[in-house]
């Protein structure tokens, strides 16, 4: 508590910690401070839904499987878990990041060359080799890319919440927020 007075932060971040009744206890810390805990994504999508069912309200990163189903979607907007996608480092395919690397062209960007030191922008843009590990490891193919799949379940999610907050017609000052960014709105 002393930490999070002194750095005026509210969360704390659970990163795949212990077994489940170490992560209970964390929960319950958590409250007892009034800190909201949030939980790192792992790979596992059983872990992820354990931590849902525990009374975790945050997620972070996408869910590991596509597709997910009304199930899942309805259980997490019931509850109402923030969940954030961070596409950029989709689990279960090549990172996004190469994506637009090699779409975008940054590296003759003015912008970029300032917020970026020439070793890091050539290093990311000129030559990605593939001598790095799967989840990084240079340009793929299109359909090769995870993060447009999991952008479709945020859409879903973000439907189900929708629906989910009509039908109880709650008031627009209650609305679930779940996670947002411009693929979840592109993918249909």
């Amino acid at each position: 508590m002393q930490y999070s007075k002194y750095y005026h932060t509210n969360y704390i971040k659970m990163y795949l910690t212990g077994n489940r009744k170490q992560r209970e206890w964390i929960i319950m810390a958590a409250r007892n401070q009034q800190l909201m805990p949030t939980t790192e994504g792992g790979l596992d999508f059983k872990f992820n839904m354990t931590n849902l069912l525990d009374g975790y309200p945050g997620h972070e990163h996408a869910l590991p499987i596509y597709p997910l189903y009304n199930d899942v979607f309805k259980t997490i907007a019931q509850v109402k878990m923030i969940v954030t996608p961070t596409l950029l480092v989709s689990y279960g395919g090549p990172w996004a990041e190469n994506y637009f690397w090699t779409r975008e062209v940054p590296y003759h960007d003015p912008k970029v060359q300032n917020f970026f030191a020439y070793e890091e922008l050539a290093s990311k843009t000129r030559r990605v080799g593939g001598s790095m590990s799967y989840t990084n490891a240079g340009w793929t193919m299109d359909e090769e890319q995870i993060f447009p799949k999991h952008a479709k379940n945020m859409k879903h999610l973000v439907e189900a919440a929708e629906w989910l907050e009509s039908a109880a017609m709650a008031s627009s000052r209650d609305l679930v927020i779940i996670g947002s960014c411009a693929q979840c709105k592109a993918a249909a």
